[in-house]
């Protein structure tokens, strides 16, 4: 069998993945892409189960699913395959709690090796990109957004002080390992090798969007038109008027949820999908307050200086130009 050319935007979150999944991807002619947007609906073109693997770091669970990866790697046609799916590094700062209330968190080397045993090199042949925000940046947002569902949950982590403070004082902190990005890729690049891996920093995309998309499409050997895509268009957008970042809340839909799983695992029928939208709207009373999600001055040079070295690392590694975007 011929190998199947595909490329995987592995994250990170929080660098317009939103927005280039449900807008710009799409939109790629040349290019058998997989979602998770696909036009106005939000579905994968490959079994969400395989993704979930990849999502989770899963590599134990590779083998037992290697039929299904093969039957996958069959249906993909003659066009470069593409799969943009950011939390598989998200998972490298979102980890799960299990059924016995431990932490389980995947390391860079294990997602690289995941994705080198899904993606194997006798069916695939398979290149990377990592689209990579300013940590200062980056860390409110990414709060943000997994609070109600991940930090609210953790009590070293269930406000916004408790977070930063971890990724500053704790140098075994598994926040502060995934984002220092020097680290993180060469993971990848010590499995894959620096010739199939591409790092675009979001500030292109914010600064010089047609840029970005250029650059984007190099790594895809795609000669989509840049007049295919929309200009000024954002989604996920969560900085607010103060400078804070608008932080994601529980619902009640979310406490049912977790009361139907408790108490009754095996109902059928429609359940709650009739009551599922406007339980959706309604904040959950037992949600915790992260307090404001905002980085002070000093804090966030604090922040700078943490990652500072690693980023001008990660800029000579690639040649890219992340000074001028204040990385260092």
């Amino acid at each position: 069998m011929k190998r199947k050319r595909i490329v995987v935007h592995i994250g990170y979150p929080k660098t317009a993945t939103t927005t280039l999944q449900r807008h710009y991807f799409s939109r790629l002619e040349d290019v058998n892409y997989l979602g998770i947007w696909n036009g106005s609906e939000k579905k994968f073109g490959i079994d969400p189960a395989l993704v979930k693997i990849l999502v989770m770091g899963g590599e134990d669970w590779v083998e037992p699913n290697r039929e299904k990866i093969l039957e996958f790697c069959g249906s993909l046609d003659g066009r470069v395959a593409f799969l943009s799916r950011e939390n598989i590094l998200g998972t490298l700062f979102t980890p799960r709690i299990n059924s016995y209330g431990f932490l389980q968190r995947v390391t860079a080397p294990g997602c690289a090796r995941c994705l080198r045993s899904f993606f194997d090199e006798d069916h695939f042949d398979l290149n990377l990109v990592v689209t990579i925000r300013r940590q200062d940046d980056a860390l409110p947002s990414q709060y943000a957004q997994s609070f109600a569902h991940v930090y609210s949950r953790i009590g070293p982590l269930s406000t916004f002080d408790k977070f930063i403070n971890d990724i500053l004082l704790n140098k075994e902190s598994f926040i502060r390992a995934g984002y220092d990005y020097y680290k993180t890729v060469s993971a990848f690049v010590d499995v894959f090798g620096k010739e199939r891996v591409t790092v675009i920093p979001f500030e292109m995309f914010r600064d010089d969007r047609d840029a970005f998309i250029r650059r984007f499409m190099e790594a895809l050997g795609s000669r989509t038109p840049i007049s295919a895509f929309p200009r000024d268009v954002a989604e996920n957008v969560r900085e607010q008027g103060d400078g804070s970042k608008r932080p994601s809340y529980g619902t009640l839909f979310d406490n049912a949820v977790s009361l139907k799983k408790l108490f009754l695992p095996g109902l059928g029928g429609p359940g709650l999908a009739h009551y599922i939208t406007w339980l959706k709207k309604i904040r959950s009373p037992f949600q915790k307050d992260p307090g404001i999600i905002r980085l002070d001055e000093r804090r966030r040079q604090e922040i700078f200086n943490l990652y500072r070295d690693s980023n001008r690392n990660i800029s000579e590694m690639f040649d890219l130009d992340l000074g001028s975007y204040g990385y260092f």
